[in-house]
C-alpha cells in the first residue's frame, strides 16, 4: 500500500533531519494529537533503523576513524500542549465531511459578500 502524502512528508523530514543532526542527540517537543504523534513515530523508526544501518557499516568497515558519525542518539519525546497546531485537530477524522461543508459555506459566503 502506498503511503499517504502526510507519511511521505514524514519520511522526507526523517531523512532531513537524520542527515543534520547526524552524531548529535535529539529530544522532541511533539504535539499530544494523534497525527502528529504519527508524524513523530515515522521520524523516530527512520532514525533508528538508518542508526543501525551506520552502526552495522562502521563495524564492517575495517577502517576506524573518530570521525565517523554513528547515527542520531534519540533521548526521548514529550507531549507538549503548547505546540498543537488547532485543537480541532483531534476531531478531523470524525467530522472531516462537517468540516468540508462549513468550509465550502465559508469560502462561498466570502466570495459572494465580498462583491
Amino acid at each position: 500500500m502506498r503511503p499517504f502524502r502526510g507519511e511521505r512528508q514524514a519520511l522526507r523530514a526523517a531523512k532531513e533531519i537524520a542527515e543534520l543532526l547526524d552524531g548529535e542527540a535529539l529530544f522532541a517537543y511533539c504535539s499530544p494529537y494523534k497525527r502528529a504523534i504519527g508524524t513523530w513515530d515515522i521520524i523516530e523508526d527512520y532514525i533508528e533503523n538508518n542508526n543501525k544501518k551506520s552502526i552495522d557499516e562502521m563495524s564492517n568497515s575495517d577502517r576506524s576513524s573518530k570521525n565517523e558519525k554513528t547515527g542520531v542518539e534519540i533521548i526521548g519525546m514529550r507531549e507538549e500542549p503548547r505546540v498543537a497546531e488547532q485543537q480541532f485537530g483531534n476531531f478531523r477524522e470524525y467530522f472531516a465531511s462537517e468540516l468540508k461543508y462549513i468550509w465550502l459555506h465559508y469560502l462561498v459566503l466570502t466570495l459572494f459578500s465580498s462583491r
